[in-house]
């Protein structure tokens, strides 16, 4: 069971609420673990389905990899900003605003990202917590959630995203480890939601298995670099 005493200092810049937000997302993790896959190939599943609290449609990946599983952890959160772009073609730039609150075994950032996207899609960007939470030896979760601020301006030329039900879970395994990924996202501009939970169907589970694919090939490389002391 986890513990979700947690309150924010007096100083952070404004509340996000990650509790309610990691509960959400283990939610998802549950329910997306009945989602048929709709592209499997070794080390990879990725299957899609509603997520009824987001009214949204969401995308799991499950990738296996050959990599210590908190050399992963570091790879997707402590180093998220300065890793993204080496497996999501569509990063710009992102900067870790703060450190929300900070407790043993977990810890809550706030991060503001940047995309370009493809036409007629405008690019984008999310202003998002997120939070980095050991479980247990075997098991980390990092949970994301947007944050709707307007003192945060948004740049010219891209469309604020909002981040739903996202997480990464990332479990140990007698070979290395297993990361399984749910990603629920309103992409906003003018696009309403029938239209992401039908229309862009194909195009997102291609864009899932791409990532999925680089992680596998830099992830790998980048874990096996790290635990042998050469970066």
């Amino acid at each position: 069971m986890i513990s979700m005493s947690f309150d924010p200092p007096s100083e952070a810049p404004f509340f996000v609420d990650m509790q309610r937000a990691e509960l959400q997302a283990l939610d998802a993790l549950r329910v997306s673990e009945g989602w048929p896959p709709r592209i499997s190939e070794p080390g990879i599943r990725i299957s899609t389905g509603m997520l009824p609290h987001a009214a949204l449609r969401g995308y799991r990946s499950d990738v296996e990899f050959q990599a210590p599983a908190q050399a992963l952890v570091m790879l997707i959160a402590d180093q998220m900003v300065e890793r993204l772009g080496e497996w999501n073609a569509e990063f710009v730039e992102g900067t870790r605003l703060a450190t929300l609150r900070e407790h043993p075994g977990c810890i809550d950032w706030l991060f503001h990202v940047w995309y370009r996207t493809p036409g007629p899609l405008a690019n984008r960007e999310y202003l998002y917590g997120v939070r980095k939470r050991t479980v247990r030896d075997t098991e980390t979760c990092i949970t994301y959630q947007s944050v709707v601020d307007a003192a945060v301006p948004v740049r010219r030329g891209y469309v604020r995203g909002q981040l739903l039900s996202t997480v990464h879970r990332v479990l140990a395994t007698p070979t290395g480890c297993r990361v399984e990924h749910v990603l629920a996202t309103d992409i906003g501009g003018l696009f309403p939601r029938w239209v992401q939970n039908h229309l862009l169907t194909g195009s997102l589970l291609q864009a899932n298995l791409r990532d999925a694919r680089r992680q596998r090939e830099l992830f790998q490389t980048a874990a096996s670099d790290r635990t042998n002391g050469n970066v």
